[in-house]
């Protein structure tokens, strides 16, 4: 049984672990690569004068077209970006900031890369072979469009990530016109702000709302958390339910009153309320055979430990069973899995059997053992 703390958490966010290879993690936003943990002393925000840099090792240059920067040029936008080549999420975030700097290129827009590591390290990446979108190429020859450089005093990453409170990468900055932060996020998000900065249309201060609500709602959840695994989820609730009272964006209103429905579910405090919001979710999926298996995984894997569910798992099987016949191939052996432990779920142990029995033969290699293996525990259940 997994521990109570760690089950909230992988539930709050939808990343629950089955067999479901390709299922397990939402689209867009790729997973942070956390780096060591940094002091959150938040000495550094939107609005903030961005520090001077002070890089041992600038590697790329654009070509000649840059020179290295240490102070902002007033009139000029500069995007200063932390990454690693140990960091999944940063390497495919490369191509996206080689194209961002050749389309401004040109406009006084600079993007410079900052690592950490020992610059060996960063010469043996460059060398390694990636897939652009013009094909295939190297790491060398992408960054070769911005500046990249590695800081192995990381005095960078202690003026800029730890005195923001950001333990994450990649993460970059944006320096506006005036030296000042404008922007704080994931590189591959960059393209709005930068073209609102460029014709003087960005807003920072709504920016700065949002950012500083963000936060706050970050620290918040790992209170919710907190409370929710130690049994307390009645002060949890009531710790989302101030939250919801108080003036938030609404994308993050949004997440609390979906984070409420997963306490409450998880913590089988099933009610009226509970059923109609993940009806509801369903209904909302349909035609997104991912979403709609993300919430049959969070749904099965409740009902493992938590009595009620029976409604709820009825109508999944059918939110999923709607989306079997529109299903890509490559998630096809995926969702017949997933309906099959929707079904062990709610004692259907013959449906259970017919799904899993499909996954198997629309699964090959080390998967197909896997399955195989579920589908002889399925049958030995019926015995």
């Amino acid at each position: 049984m997994a521990h109570p703390l760690l089950r909230i958490v992988l539930i709050v966010v939808f990343c629950a672990v089955a067999t479901a290879g390709s299922l397990i993690f939402p689209e867009g936003r790729p997973a942070t690569s956390a780096h060591a943990a940094a002091p959150t002393t938040n000495s550094l925000s939107i609005g903030g004068k961005a520090p001077e840099l002070d890089v041992e090792h600038w590697v790329s240059d654009g070509n000649g077209f840059f020179e290295p920067v240490s102070s902002f040029e007033n009139g000029k936008i500069y995007v200063v970006e932390f990454w690693a080549t140990w960091c999944g999420p940063c390497a495919a975030s490369i191509p996206r900031l080689a194209e961002l700097q050749k389309k401004y290129r040109g406009q006084d827009v600079q993007i410079v890369g900052i690592s950490d590591e020992p610059l060996s390290d960063i010469n043996a990446f460059l060398k390694r072979e990636v897939q652009s979108p013009t094909g295939p190429t190297t790491f060398g020859e992408l960054t070769s469009a911005y500046c990249l450089t590695t800081d192995p005093d990381r005095s960078a990453y202690t003026g800029y990530m730890e005195a923001a409170g950001q333990d994450g990468i990649p993460t970059a900055f944006v320096v506006g016109k005036s030296g000042l932060i404008e922007w704080i996020g994931f590189p591959t998000e960059l393209e709005e702000p930068l073209d609102q900065l460029i014709n003087d249309s960005w807003d920072r201060e709504a920016f700065r709302r949002n950012y500083e609500a963000q936060k706050q709602y970050e620290i918040m959840m790992q209170r919710v958390s907190e409370l929710a695994g130690t049994g307390k989820a009645t002060q949890a609730i009531e710790l989302i339910d101030k939250q919801l009272s108080s003036d938030l964006p609404e994308a993050i209103r949004k997440s609390w009153v979906a984070v409420r429905q997963q306490v409450k579910l998880i913590s089988g405090l099933v009610d009226d309320e509970v059923v109609a919001y993940f009806k509801q979710e369903m209904a909302s999926n349909k035609g997104d055979a991912v979403a709609q298996a993300r919430l049959a995984i969070m749904l099965f894997q409740t009902a493992n430990e938590v009595s009620g569910l029976d409604e709820l798992l009825k109508a999944v099987a059918a939110a999923m069973e709607a989306e079997i016949p529109g299903a890509s191939a490559d998630i096809l052996s995926d969702m017949h899995d997933i309906l099959a432990h929707v079904y062990e779920s709610s004692g259907k142990i013959d449906e259970a059997i017919k799904h899993q029995e499909q996954a198997v033969e629309l699964t090959v290699g080390r998967a197909k053992q896997r399955s195989q293996a579920y589908l002889e525990e399925l049958k030995a259940s019926q015995k």
